[in-house]
Formats: structure tokens, C-alpha cells, sequence
């Protein structure tokens, strides 16, 4: 009999293939749509962007918004008040945003209200717990075919975000993630007219409080992106927004200030203070993660030395 690898099914819905999850949602000619929350990466059938930044937003890691076509709408405007009559488009997409918002009952309303059917993803609470955002308020889970949220508690990752830099210094990893299996790590839901959604609880505290906590989220992720050498540029982001939100924090001002030698700007790094001993450990630091990244690459070229079918080599 003859020998199959076996593999998990790709996701039907590959979300970063704009073409493919056209011909899954089934959207066709003359059909208008909406995305919420594109940022720097749009759904290119969108003929409208709903977008609560418009210019480096805090939730794209400083990335800035790009239309994919220039003849895209763009609109500034939040989830939960979205400026359209009811059932205005004909498809809403909906890509990891509903973990951000204030009042995700608020945004599932309005997604419903102003489209016919739509698209929604979302990371899954076990997702968050080693590969979250500063950012993110909500963990989201599906149980049955109800949406269930229940507000983040914690403000260090529970497994130090492990798993980041390892998608984005990988090609072939962040393929696997995002266009053949994002079904694994996020919920995904094509819905028609309406979805099941509740909300378990909220965050806790104040805007103050809220403002402290997301500062101190900022700086444990620069701290796990540093720890797994991780991308500097990644780790830059959050050092900055942790320092400009407590800017009286001196451990937040030191780590901003270390971010800014291993991007090799020693003026601006010197002027947040970090003095020449922690200087020259991001300077050799720098080197570190230089050579990590070309052993890196070499390690990948020898194993994929042995790339091939290992049932058809037991075959011969």
C-alpha cells in the first residue's frame, strides 16, 4: 500500500492571500466592502478603510497606513462608531482588531449593523499567552459558535513572547502563519447577518491606570524581543512608547536608551543617559545578533539539505 504524509489541511480562509480569500468569501464584481482596521497591509478588493490612526498608530508598531489601490477610501473612524447606515456594504472585513478595541460588544454590533455578511479573525487566548501585543486588552476564545471575550489580567506575556521573533526572522514560518495555517493560532468566522458574541467581565482601573499598565506591557515586550534576539527595529517601538509613557521611569529611559545603540544611534543614545558601560554592551550586543542572524541562515541552509520525502526515499 502506498505511503501518504499526512498534514494538517491549510486554513480555508489564508488571510495575507488577498486574492484566494476573495474567491473563499465569495466576493464578486459590483459587491462594495469595507475593511476595519487594514492598517499598513489593506484587503485590496476594499473599496472603503476604517482606520482610528491615521498616521504611526501604536497598534501597527509605528507602521504607518497604506492603501493598496489609490482609488481606496480612507476613513478615520473607530469599530465602535462606525460613520455608514445600516447594511451599507455588502462584505466587512474584520483582521486582528477586536482584540484591541474598548467595548468589543460595542464593535461586534457595529460590524453587524452596517454589513450583510463579513469576515472576522482574531488571535485565540492560548495565541496571547505566548505571542500577545502591548496592545491588546481582550482575550478571545470561541466557544460553540459564540465570539467570548474576557479582559487581559496580566501585563508581562505569560511565556515572555517566545514566539515573535521567531515568525518574523522566518519567511517560511510567517508563511505557515499567516496564509496556510492562521486557522491555528486565531479564530476565524465568515459570518452572514449577524454572529454570536459576549463579553465576560472588563478591564480593570482607570485611563491612568490603563495608560501605566500598556506602558509597562511595552516595556516587558522590548525586554522579551531583546531576550530571544529578536529584530532590534521590533524591540526599538516598544522601548520608545514605554519611555515616552512614564517618562520619569528610569528603567523604561535605559532600555529605550539600549534599543537606540543597537540601531547604531549612539548621539540619541547617549542623550537618554545610559552612560559608556551599557553602551558597549549594546555594541557587542549588536555584533551578537548579527552573527546570530548569519549562523541562523547557515543552520537553515544545512537542513534544508534534507528537505525531501522521506517515504519516497524508504521506497528505493
Amino acid at each position: 500500500m502506498q505511503k501518504q504524509r499526512v498534514h494538517e489541511p491549510f486554513s480555508p480562509y489564508p488571510t495575507e492571500n488577498h486574492t484566494a480569500m476573495i474567491k473563499a468569501l465569495g466576493i464578486v464584481p459590483g459587491e462594495r466592502v469595507l475593511e476595519v482596521g487594514g492598517g499598513h497591509n489593506p484587503f485590496f478588493r476594499a473599496d472603503v478603510l476604517v482606520d482610528i490612526d491615521a498616521g504611526a498608530g501604536p497598534h501597527r508598531d509605528g507602521s504607518r497606513l497604506y492603501r493598496s489601490k489609490a482609488n481606496q477610501e480612507l476613513v478615520q473612524g473607530d469599530v465602535s462608531h462606525l460613520p455608514f447606515k445600516d447594511k451599507s456594504f455588502d462584505v466587512v472585513i474584520c483582521i486582528q482588531v477586536l482584540e484591541h478595541v474598548d467595548d468589543p460588544a460595542a464593535a461586534c454590533e457595529e460590524l453587524m449593523r452596517v454589513g450583510h455578511r463579513g469576515f472576522l479573525e482574531t488571535p485565540r487566548k492560548w495565541t496571547e499567552f505566548y505571542a500577545g501585543h502591548p496592545t491588546h486588552q481582550w482575550l478571545i476564545d470561541i466557544e460553540g459558535e459564540t465570539l467570548v471575550f474576557e479582559p487581559i489580567c496580566y501585563d508581562e506575556s505569560p511565556f515572555l513572547n517566545f514566539a515573535l521573533p521567531a515568525v518574523w526572522q522566518s519567511s517560511e514560518l510567517a508563511e505557515r502563519a499567516r496564509i496556510h495555517y492562521p486557522h491555528i493560532p486565531c479564530i476565524q468566522i465568515a459570518w452572514r447577518e449577524q454572529f454570536e458574541y459576549i463579553v465576560r467581565g472588563q478591564p480593570v482601573g482607570g485611563e491612568k491606570d490603563r495608560r501605566t499598565r500598556q506602558a509597562i506591557r511595552h516595556y516587558h515586550m522590548a525586554r522579551n524581543i531583546l531576550r530571544w534576539g529578536g529584530p532590534p527595529d521590533k524591540g526599538l517601538h516598544h522601548a520608545r512608547s514605554a519611555a515616552a509613557m512614564l517618562p520619569s521611569d528610569a528603567s523604561c529611559g535605559m532600555l529605550y536608551g539600549f534599543y537606540l545603540g543597537l540601531e547604531g544611534k549612539w548621539r540619541e543614545a547617549f542623550n537618554q543617559g545610559i552612560g559608556w558601560k551599557l553602551c558597549m554592551d549594546a555594541f557587542v550586543t549588536r555584533l551578537f545578533l548579527g552573527l546570530s542572524a548569519f549562523m541562523g541562515r547557515w543552520i537553515k541552509n544545512v537542513a534544508d539539505r534534507f528537505e525531501g520525502n522521506v517515504l519516497e526515499e524508504t521506497k528505493k
